[in-house]
């Protein structure tokens, strides 16, 4: 039964998984701003829409610095977590 639905069932994950990398994509480029605008405000400047989103190109590449740092972090202590599971197994 699960075959004759397979295709559906990967049609939806495939969904799934375009639909997450949207989220993380549009997560990533909007940190720049964000981070821009609210430095703005905080030196009491009066900040504009189009300035920001200039100044994302800048901050792009640091924050996905951060992600890509935060992505190790999580499979590394993964990977010490799930070490001594892996290991403890006889083939």
């Amino acid at each position: 039964m699960v075959v004759r639905y397979l295709a559906l069932i990967l049609a939806i994950v495939a969904l799934v998984v375009l639909i997450v990398l949207i989220f993380v994509v549009l997560s990533l480029i909007s940190q720049g701003p964000l981070a821009e605008s609210v430095a703005t405000i905080v030196r009491g400047e009066s900040g504009r829409f189009s300035s920001a989103f200039r100044a994302e190109a800048s901050n792009l590449w640091r924050v996905l610095g951060y992600y890509l740092l935060f992505i190790l972090i999580s499979l590394g202590l993964l990977l010490v977590i799930r070490a001594p599971r892996l290991a403890g197994r006889t083939g």
